[in-house]
């Protein structure tokens, strides 16, 4: 694997550097949790105890896509531990958590298609299909339906063209709800989804609606 765990440090440190660096990235509205005792968050980035506001959904269709993209990630690192730590959530509802608390409520991810189609989800405003894995980029959320393992979702950590680096809830067996940080080679990838000449996974990029 070309992608090693100092590589993954030095990335993942750099992600959270800049992401400490973004302007309004925390709160709706840009404002800081000292300025704004209502709008303080439970510890997680956008994770408020509050209903959603139009500010809130104002606050995340304005943020340049790298940002909530950034966003997404952060909140998917804090719970990153080693060992790994119990979250107790599967991997969609994980990646679900992640999505609200990054967006401060504002998106739920659809649920997942019933029709035989179980590697997309139905149609929502906030996601957009971004095709080929080659183009997923960090904080995309991609959901495949594995020869092995079958239905399975997962948040990209990191993609150099060969490898991808997944951060994901539930990828053990016996199934655990844990989450960690793995990489996996693209060409394997593609082989662990492909049945009959079908490509059975969606990228998905979450959008500002």
């Amino acid at each position: 694997m070309r992608c090693t765990m100092n590589t993954f440090c030095r990335g993942r440190l750099l992600m959270l550097c800049c992401f400490s660096l973004m302007s309004g990235c925390a709160l709706p509205g840009g404002e800081s949790s000292e300025s704004d005792e209502s709008a303080a968050v439970d510890g997680w980035i956008g994770q408020t105890s509050q209903a959603v506001t139009q500010s809130d959904i104002s606050w995340w269709k304005n943020l340049w896509q790298p940002n909530r993209n950034a966003a997404i990630l952060y909140r998917a690192d804090q719970d990153y531990a080693n060992p790994p730590k119990y979250v107790g959530l599967n991997c969609k509802d994980w990646a679900r958590k992640v999505v609200s608390d990054a967006s401060h409520g504002v998106v739920n991810l659809p649920s997942t298609r019933t029709d035989g189609i179980d590697w997309q989800w139905s149609g929502s405003n906030y996601v957009q299909n971004q095709g080929s894995i080659s183009a997923a980029a960090p904080g995309d959320i991609v959901q495949m339906h594995r020869n092995s393992t079958g239905i399975h979702t997962a948040i990209v950590m990191g993609n150099d063209g060969t490898n991808i680096i997944w951060i994901d809830s539930n990828w053990s067996t016996p199934e655990d709800e844990k989450v960690r940080v793995r990489t996996e080679s693209i060409a394997g990838f593609i082989a662990a989804v492909t049945a009959k000449g079908v490509q059975k996974y969606t990228v998905y990029r979450i959008t500002g609606g």
